[in-house]
């Protein structure tokens, strides 16, 4: 069986025998890519097909491999992945944010020698307010220093939240 053969484009085929055409493939004499015909110039295909070899694209890539805590959906809702500091800082922050909504309260209600009322309710959500922003930043470094582990939002939101405490705190003593 004779085979016509491309080998170099815009020059006339070159004839084959389909054993010459397979062992030249496969030591690799001739582009797998190459135009072929097993008809006379009827129709063509590559070189590859016609002497039946693997193809010469490159295998695809294996997809990626999810990361065993999942992804996704399930890293915005449940702690997977996130450095326990990070998740502890995000509880604190929300904490904070609830007592920055107990301090505007507090502000909008005109009570006689209020002053005087303020004092313990400001310790308190001071040292609550030191203890989130002690958190955050312990888990900040954390996950900076391990980056498998994520929880920056958490982190972000314990900040958040503890400047709204203080800016609330602040508002309340000046309208008192």
């Amino acid at each position: 069986m004779q085979v016509l053969v491309v080998i170099t484009q815009g020059q006339a085929p070159v004839p084959f025998t389909y054993e010459q055409l397979c062992a030249a493939a496969a030591q690799g004499q001739i582009n797998p890519q190459a135009p072929a015909s097993l008809d006379g110039g009827a129709t063509w295909a590559p070189v590859w097909q016609v002497a039946r070899l693997q193809p010469a694209a490159p295998m695809p890539a294996p997809a990626p491999v999810r990361p065993a805590g999942g992804g996704g959906f399930l890293r915005l809702i449940a702690p997977v992945d996130r450095a326990f500091s990070a998740v502890l800082a995000g509880y604190m922050g929300l904490g904070t944010g609830v007592a920055a909504l107990f301090w505007l309260l507090l502000g909008a209600i005109r009570v006689p020698d209020q002053r005087s009322a303020l004092v313990t309710p400001t310790l308190v959500s001071l040292v609550v307010m030191g203890a989130t922003l002690g958190t955050a930043w312990y888990a900040q470094r954390t996950i900076r220093k391990n980056p498998g582990k994520h929880g920056m939002g958490r982190v972000g939101f314990a900040y958040v939240c503890s400047g709204l405490l203080l800016l609330s705190i602040v508002a309340a003593w000046i309208k008192s």
